[in-house]
């Protein structure tokens, strides 16, 4: 379940990161099961449940994901990415995190 309300943007996110569950738990070692479990989104506030269909594509789109990420790593080196909302990425630097730990500022 997640709070807020549902976006296009959302759902893609979150079912993203049920499908990484449901991968290191269970599917990786009885992929079989991908198309026994059954996945649902539900966000509180809007009090409404959305069923995820066709694992089997969702798990193929996502591995060519990986691997045209690693890839891209590998050919261009890791960036951080541009930050897309100020609110989402907060900007911590090594002294924040030192001076959080000593109590000093």
């Amino acid at each position: 379940y997640k709070t807020g309300k549902a976006s296009e943007e959302k759902k893609r996110k979150f079912s993203q990161q049920l499908l990484i569950y449901e991968l290191l738990y269970y599917l990786e070692d009885e992929p079989e099961l991908s198309e026994k479990i059954q996945s649902y989104l539900y966000f509180v506030e809007e009090n409404k449940l959305y069923s995820k269909k066709n694992k089997t594509d969702e798990i193929n789109f996502f591995k060519k994901d990986v691997e045209e990420t690693i890839s891209d790593i590998l050919l261009n080196g890791f960036c951080i990415p541009d930050k897309t909302d100020s609110k989402d990425i907060v900007e911590i630097t090594r002294k924040d995190l030192y001076f959080s730990k000593v109590g000093k500022v």
